[in-house]
């Protein structure tokens, strides 16, 4: 099949073919995405029948980016590919998944099916793409590798090689394999999930020597226990203990250890840099345009434990991701790691998830902007993930069949400071279009604004802009303080907002305006302390409803007080019988017109002749309500000039001054890195922090209320990281009280504040 043989394509070799007949395939290169179509034949190169390695190399299969190069799909159960070079390939589309397996060989068969058997000897597989298995993906076959190269391959899960559902595969001991240096955003040379057996790879080259989890993992399910062993006699790669520096203009040969010697990209830095607990690491990304056109970016990146991703600054620091279906993923990274000051952008490629992570734990969140995405579910995915932290976010302009805002599948979830504006649910799997979170403890969702994001009609209440619930068999504390909901809709009976759970339920001063709703903007059910709120000027039936619908065994009680709402206690909805609520109307609730500014950037905030100012539960104590508002002012002061403090209602305190140790949601330049973990803490928590020259530092605890509980450190220190314990005990050697702590970094150049939680 040379142009001289009885055929010119591979494809018609086969489709002539009957079984255990060999199509011997001569040197050029075929443009084809080949088929076995049920065939037990042998396909080879004229490597099998002279055993020169050079046909190896001539004879090349090219899947032109059109699918997979080669395919086993029916049931072949004594097939052989040999002597080839496999290269180019797309991967396929199957069984109504959107997501394209095996790019260079998919071997896949359905369920009810035998399981494929097949060879692959002295092949080179390389350069091809996938968002499972770039190199070969093995569904449901038992798979013997002979004498094959597999490298320089991507995928978002297994760069390599994938092999998923009751498949097995079997390495020559004699003829050694060669797997090295592919990328993916999960195991980046080999994914394996519910596999026969254990997978024992015994190969000549593999990508490092050891700790090989990063590289090659088994993903095990509630019934699989399998794994991965890895026994190679060389290695391809030296990791780098030590920070590294990218530039959109650097060079991947340069060493990437200075910011005067960067490298150029990101993936390759994620794989070379070392995984350190003992002295974590960053990988440090100037500004600029990150893609696969104009700087030939690798995406997915893999996220490393211990490994920091920080860019110059969120607005200029871009990933515009061009090139694949996901941008960062973090899977099974039980270590601390965070992801700083970055915009991921793409308009045109359609995005499963930008960011996802999934099984993780101690991740910060900061200083991210995702907009003018389509993206799957959720802009940020995580799923069964802890001690997370959210801070800065701005997800803005993106589109979703699902969700276009965030969507946290179970966990504990710290969100501050973000802004969830103009993301729209639009079909054919409508379900929440700003926030989606199931809770497992704790769920903080402080200072945000969700705003112009809209529902289509649909026909369950489940589908609403916010959506947040217990995890099954949780009973997690929910606590909502400062946020602003303003000009969002849905229809067809759903709610703006709908909150449940059968642990506790906060929402302190938030404001509610200018939504649509055909039931009300605000559905809460479970026990609920409702302060300081306001819900004025909705469109919709009712401003509020309660039930006892979602927890029939635990009642609905609502403890209302302070809070301005339209059309006051008739404006609740408490349910029908058997399902009625309790509502208990308490001190302070009025209904009036808040007398919005309705003008600038913030027209939320009180005019200086509103009802709402230092109208607020006069003491605050044990609330532990954020010291600042939703503008970063004082949360509690003297709006009325009588003299007397008294917290204001809703998410804005009027006339209040700029709260100056609320430096979180100012962007610092990155050298400065200030984070804990894990947080929430108890009984401990590890405070890092890097230092860009050396000085005299200090590094305090305070409460919530400003007062100093311990200094950690007073000392010169050197340029570099460092980090230290506070095991949550104050200056006097006692424990303190659970609740909110700020830590606080001086330098002579610089002052960093953040919060962390401790839980008893």
């Amino acid at each position: 099949m040379d142009g001289s043989g009885d055929f010119t394509t591979i494809q018609e070799g086969i489709n002539a073919s009957v079984h255990s007949d060999t199509v011997l395939v001569y040197p050029g290169r075929y443009y084809e995405n080949v088929n076995f179509n049920g065939k037990n034949i042998t396909l080879a190169s004229l490597e099998l029948i002279t055993g020169d390695e050079t046909y190896i190399t001539t004879t090349i299969i090219d899947g032109n980016q059109q699918g997979s190069c080669v395919r086993l799909e029916s049931n072949e159960y004594e097939a052989v590919i040999r002597g080839f070079s496999i290269t180019n390939g797309l991967g396929d589309i199957i069984y109504g998944d959107i997501d394209r397996k095996g790019g260079g060989i998919r071997i896949s068969t359905a369920f009810q099916t035998d399981p494929i058997n097949a060879s692959i000897i002295n092949c080179n597989i390389f350069n091809n793409n996938a968002v499972g298995g770039g190199g070969i993906n093995i569904h449901r076959a038992d798979i013997t590798l002979s004498g094959v190269s597999i490298y320089n391959n991507y995928a978002c899960s297994g760069g390599g090689l994938n092999v998923v559902n009751e498949s097995n595969i079997t390495f020559d001991p004699v003829n050694l394999c060669d797997i090295y240096n592919n990328f993916a955003g999960q195991a980046l040379d080999i994914l394996a999930s519910d596999a026969v057996n254990d997978i024992h790879v015994i190969v000549d080259t593999f990508t490092v020597q050891d700790q090989f989890n990063y590289f090659a993992y088994y993903q095990r399910s509630v019934t699989s226990t399998g794994e991965i062993t890895i026994n190679p006699q060389n290695h391809f790669l030296e990791r780098i203990n030590h920070d590294l520096y990218i530039s959109s203009d650097g060079n991947d040969d340069n060493s990437g250890l200075t910011p005067d010697d960067p490298m150029k990209t990101i993936a390759l830095a994620f794989q070379k840099i070392e995984s350190d607990s003992n002295s974590p690491k960053t990988i440090y990304v100037a500004a600029g345009i990150y893609s696969q056109e104009l700087n030939d970016q690798i995406f997915p990146f893999s996220a490393k434990k211990y490994v920091s991703l920080i860019g110059e600054e969120m607005n200029t620091t871009v990933l515009n991701n061009d090139y694949n279906v996901s941008t960062y993923i973090m899977r099974h990274d039980k270590g601390f790691n965070s992801l700083e000051n970055f915009t991921f952008s793409n308009i045109d490629q359609y995005f499963k998830y930008p960011i996802h992570s999934a099984h993780s734990n101690n991740i910060n969140v900061k200083n991210i902007i995702i907009e003018n995405c389509y993206v799957r579910h959720g802009s940020i995915y995580f799923y069964r993930c802890y001690e997370i932290s959210f801070n800065n976010i701005v997800v803005q302009n993106n589109n979703s069949e699902g969700c276009s805002g965030l969507w946290l599948d179970g966990g504990n979830y710290t969100i501050e400071n973000s802004i969830f504006d103009n993301n729209d649910s639009i079909g054919p799997d409508q379900w929440v279009s700003n926030f989606y979170c199931k809770v497992d403890d704790y769920l903080e969702l402080e200072n945000c604004v969700f705003s112009n994001s809209d529902i289509p009609p649909f026909q369950y209440e489940e589908y609403n802009t916010i959506n947040v619930s217990a995890q099954q068999d949780c009973f997690p504390d929910i606590k909502i303080s400062n946020c602003l909901f303003i000009n969002n809709s849905t229809t067809n009976g759903s709610y703006i907002a709908r909150i449940s759970s059968p642990g506790s339920i906060e929402v302190n001063n938030c404001t509610f305006t200018q939504n649509t709703s055909h039931i009300c903007p605000l559905g809460i059910f479970g026990e609920i302390d409702f302060r300081n709120n306001i819900l004025y000027n909705n469109e919709s039936d009712y401003e509020y409803e309660i039930n006892t619908g979602n927890y029939p065994t635990i009642p609905s009680i609502l403890n209302i007080e302070y809070c301005d709402i339209e059309g006051g206690e008739d404006a609740i909805y408490p349910g029908n019988p058997p399902n009625e609520a309790t509502i208990n109307w308490l001190e302070g609730n009025i209904d009036e017109d808040p007398l919005f500014l309705l003008l600038g950037d913030d027209p939320y905030q009180l005019t200086e002749q509103s009802p709402c100012i230092d109208a607020g539960t006069p003491d605050t104590t044990g609330l532990f309500i954020p010291p600042w508002d939703l503008l970063q002012n004082h949360r509690v002061w003297d709006g009325d000039g009588d003299g007397i403090a008294i917290i204001d209602m809703g998410c804005y305190e009027f006339g209040a001054e700029s709260y100056v140790n609320a430096t979180e949601n100012q962007i610092p330049n990155t050298q400065y890195l200030l984070t804990n973990f894990p947080n929430p803490f108890n009984p401990e928590t590890k405070i890092v922090f890097d230092l860009p020259e050396s000085g005299q530092v200090k590094l305090e605890i305070y409460n919530i209320k400003g007062q100093k509980v311990k200094q950690l450190v007073n000392d010169q220190l050197s340029a570099r990281q460092h980090s230290v314990v506070w095991d949550g005990e104050d200056s006097n050697n006692k424990r303190v009280s659970s609740g909110i702590y700020l830590y606080r970094l001086q330098t002579p150049t610089k002052i960093l504040t953040k919060k962390m939680l401790l839980l008893k």
